[in-house]
């Protein structure tokens, strides 16, 4: 007589185990429901996507670290016999062809508490800046665009030669790592992507793009990604980070003053 062959078992620091022995399918059944409605719904294929990284990287770092379920063979058919019963939703349903469920929120948090943001630029938009001072720049710079004889400089290119003229000789920007993020980012990019948005071939030309565009580094374990706020979000110029620092320290929190002041006096 051909034995049954034994599912395979698991022991996981964040398996959370839905005993099956002794309970009736439908009790059973019951229960991977509760657990989907109550947050268990996050995808492998969810998170490789959203961390841009393969799936075998999720089954290796994330399976350890965030609490999820495990959907057996035997159980996958009771589930798929109980959505066709009950008339389940197709979006809860689709679940059940999963061999693991993440909890939303708690991915959330492990991202959050987990990552790092590699800081190498303070970033300035147009909102950091008092609306008359914002004005009165623009005005003078038409002025000067007026009485020059070669290419007019926009705004945007000026207000970046205001933040580079805070650096000093010899100067060496020295990123600061904060561990921890506050918000979970919505999306990330991998250096793949990037490339691909800046239509870029080379390394030196896509750190030449993250340079200009004022770009800061999250790290998650070996990954590095990028925010697609920083890609995305329109703004003025960027100071390097250890000249932002260097100026903050020494004027405190009028250092907005100081950028306003001799963002105006380099245009008199």
């Amino acid at each position: 007589m051909e034995q049954k062959k034994k599912e395979k078992t698991y022991d996981e620091t964040n398996l959370i185990k839905i005993e099956g022995q002794g309970r009736t399918k439908e009790d059973i059944c019951l229960s991977y429901l509760e657990f989907i409605n109550s947050g268990f719904s996050l995808t492998i294929e969810e998170i490789a996507s959203y961390l841009r990284c393969t799936y075998q990287y999720v089954l290796d770092k994330i399976v350890p670290e965030v609490p999820h379920i495990r959907i057996t063979e035997v159980s996958k058919l009771m589930l798929f016999k109980y959505a066709i019963e009950h008339d389940l939703d197709e979006e809860i349903s689709s679940l059940f062809v999963k061999r693991i469920l993440f909890h939303r929120g708690e991915f959330q948090r492990y991202v959050c508490n987990s990552a790092e943001s590699v800081i190498s630029f303070k970033r300035f938009y147009e909102r950091d800046f008092e609306a008359e001072v914002v004005l009165q720049m623009k005005q003078k710079l038409a002025i000067l665009n007026q009485k020059s004889t070669g290419k007019s400089i926009t705004f945007e290119k000026y207000m970046q030669r205001v933040m580079d003229s805070f650096m000093w000789r010899h100067f060496k920007n020295e990123p600061i790592t904060k561990p921890k993020i506050d918000i979970f980012p919505p999306q990330l990019f991998s250096q793949r992507d990037l490339m691909n948005i800046f239509g870029v071939n080379h390394k030196v030309e896509f750190y030449r793009h993250l340079d200009t565009l004022g770009i800061n580094k999250v790290k998650l374990n070996n990954l590095v990604r990028y925010r697609v706020d920083e890609v995305e979000e329109t703004f003025q110029a960027r100071m390097y980070i250890t000249a932002f620092l260097h100026l903050k320290n020494k004027h405190g929190e009028e250092y907005m003053t100081v950028i306003q002041k001799r963002a105006l006096e380099l245009l008199d």
